[in-house]
């Protein structure tokens, strides 16, 4: 992973409500094969442990059946960064992106633990809602089938790594000036750049 000092995040807690935030990750396992789940996430203390499902009968469930090792990666906003902005010219342009990866070994679940999985899931992303759909209100001839099809699994973290690359690097003209032009861009990316980095100024160039 691309980790260049100026753009490593040290801090904990920005990294795991980073992942928390976007928690939609990509799975990779050994011989390349990969997917996308949504996962929930607990932290205790420095340890991170995923929870998630997927597919049966893919390429994806072959492979990590046979090896359990994966690549975890969590992707955030990203958007391409003009050095026709910059206050020094004859710089390349780049592009700004916020991402965590992480390795963990999945163990997989048994039925009756992937439908607690389930139940979890949609009280995490359904609570709230003016009409949620709950696991509690479906039939268990449709749970039953839907077991058939999909596992559930959890991994613990290890080497986790954040890359949140947002100009850190520029001077102070320089940021003002990027954050100024990805704000009248005014793309959902962009003004997602823009208020990270924006929450960040303070703290990059004083003294």
């Amino acid at each position: 992973m691309y980790q260049l000092p100026p753009f490593v995040e040290a801090n904990q807690e920005a990294i795991f409500s980073f992942m928390s935030e976007h928690p939609f990750a990509l799975l990779m396992g050994s011989d390349l094969a990969a997917t996308q789940t949504p996962l929930l996430l607990h932290r205790s203390g420095d340890t991170i442990v995923i929870r998630g499902h997927y597919m049966r009968d893919t390429d994806h469930y072959y492979s990590f059946k046979n090896n359990p090792e994966v690549l975890v990666m969590f992707q955030g906003p990203q958007c391409y960064v003009s050095a026709g902005w910059y206050s020094k010219r004859g710089i390349g342009s780049t592009w700004n992106y916020m991402s965590v990866q992480a390795k963990a070994t999945l163990r997989f679940y048994d039925d009756e633990q992937t439908r607690t999985l389930l139940q979890e899931l949609t009280h995490h992303f359904e609570d709230g809602r003016p009409q949620p759909e709950l696991v509690e209100h479906m039939s268990d001839g449709y749970i039953n089938s839907s077991l058939k099809a999909i596992v559930g699994f959890e991994a613990e973290l290890h080497n986790v790594r954040a890359t949140f690359k947002l100009s850190q690097n520029r001077d102070d003209a320089s940021y003002i000036r990027i954050v100024h032009e990805l704000e009248s861009i005014g793309k959902p990316q962009e003004l997602m750049v823009v208020a990270e980095m924006k929450k960040r100024r303070p703290h990059l160039f004083e003294g």
